[in-house]
């Protein structure tokens, strides 16, 4: 009976403690593909800020992850600029004065043009400091576009492809683009000439919807892609949600949300680009928002691993998912080449691209602005010297009609 009563209770315990550890086992289970990465790289570089510590050590992790995934030193190339005069609001850590783009290439052994595809890893975690992005970790911005861009790394090992393919990892982008434009300025024009595409990857775990961009109208890359995503992905809309404002600074008299990322620095080079980014452009709020109804997180404290997981995690998934297939599954269609050849033809023409010209017409069209808005105070001031009367345009006063004449009497 004794014996009996043992056993017994041997399984009990058995029977209390297993499904215990199972669940534990489940839930030490590491996430895997970009999300994986996503958890691992913020994680462990939560402060990336351009020209601190921070970022200098994320860049050697990326590095290290790339040999990681069967890279060697032959494959990984990393290119120190300048970021000496960016550094008005940067406060942090071992500042420094320069930063770094790591470039992977993954030559074709039959060329037919090169293909860059870039994400910047650098965050605004201690950029703004007291204003804005104090805290975060840069998780939407843009430690998705440095999972994404991991994951093609790791799918793309060993394909062989019928073009050159370069994957840029762009640092000080918080800064103004820095690293992309000091990217670009190193390319000789037969360089430039021989892109046949420039894939950008910025803002994608979180947003309502996942979108791609080509230019500011129709463009062959951004259709071939959006249809390639089997509607994960759609073309911006060409709507005046998009458009921000009018700029003084940029390469064009306009400014959209698609224009503050590292594409632009490619297309203003003349390289024709599709930028994959998310969010929301038909909320009922005007203009870009993240998620309709839901505070944004980029460039502010909640841009951490904790919040965002808590509220997006299977978006996160799915949007960092689609994004590496729709573009893996793109560039290694045997219609690809083909789809985007013509790309250049659809590039904003030079005019537009002219910074003089640029600023030239957004004074033109400030000053427009401005006698408009003259004339309009103009008419505002006769209503309010006759109030309900009628306001003609042409004057503020006209000739009264028989029944507005009275003469005063002793």
């Amino acid at each position: 009976m004794k014996t009996k009563k043992t056993v017994l209770c041997f399984i009990l315990a058995v029977a209390l403690i297993l499904p215990n550890t199972v669940f534990a086992a489940e839930a030490a289970t590491p996430s895997t593909g970009a999300y994986g990465l996503l958890e691992e790289f913020v994680t462990d570089n939560p402060s990336r800020t351009a020209g601190t510590s921070g970022e200098g050590a994320a860049a050697d992790w990326i590095e290290n992850k790339l040999k990681e995934f069967g890279y060697t030193d032959g494959d990984i190339s990393r290119q120190t600029f300048s970021i000496e005069n960016y550094l008005s609001g940067v406060s942090g850590s071992g500042l420094t004065t320069t930063s770094e783009n790591i470039s992977l290439s993954v030559p074709s052994a039959v060329s037919n043009g090169k293909v860059v595809i870039g994400a910047h890893y650098d965050n605004a975690s201690s950029l703004y400091s007291g204003y804005s992005a104090t805290g975060g970790q840069g998780v939407s911005d843009n430690g998705g576009g440095v999972a994404v861009l991991l994951e093609l790394a790791r799918k793309f090992k060993d394909v062989s492809l019928d073009f050159d393919l370069e994957i840029v990892f762009f640092g000080a982008e918080e800064l103004g683009l820095v690293g992309s434009r000091h990217y670009v300025s190193g390319l000789t024009q037969s360089v430039k000439d021989d892109i046949l595409l420039m894939i950008n990857i910025d803002v994608v775990v979180n947003g309502d919807y996942l979108y791609v961009w080509g230019e500011d109208g129709y463009t062959p890359q951004a259709a071939y892609f959006a249809e390639v995503s089997g509607g994960s992905a759609r073309v911006l809309p060409a709507n005046k949600r998009a458009v921000y404002g009018v700029s003084v600074t940029g390469s064009r008299p306009y400014y959209t949300v698609a224009h503050a990322a590292d594409s632009m620095s490619f297309l203003d080079a003349g390289i024709p680009v599709a930028f994959f980014f998310s969010g929301n452009l038909s909320s009922g709020s005007f203009g870009y928002v993240e998620n309709d109804g839901m505070d944004g997180v980029m460039h502010t404290e909640n841009d951490t691993l904790e919040y965002i997981s808590a509220r997006y995690r299977d978006k996160m998934i799915s949007n960092t998912d689609a994004v590496v297939n729709t573009i893996y599954n793109g560039v290694t269609a045997d219609g690809f080449v083909a789809a985007v050849e013509n790309a250049r033809d659809y590039i904003t023409g030079g005019f537009w691209l002219n910074g003089v010209y640029a600023m030239a017409i957004t004074l033109v069209i400030m000053a427009g602005l401005g006698v408009w808005a003259y004339f309009y105070y103009g008419k505002l001031k006769k209503r309010a010297i006759l109030g309900t009367a009628d306001v003609r345009g042409e004057r503020v006063f006209t000739r009264p009609d028989d029944d507005d004449i009275f003469t005063f009497r002793s």
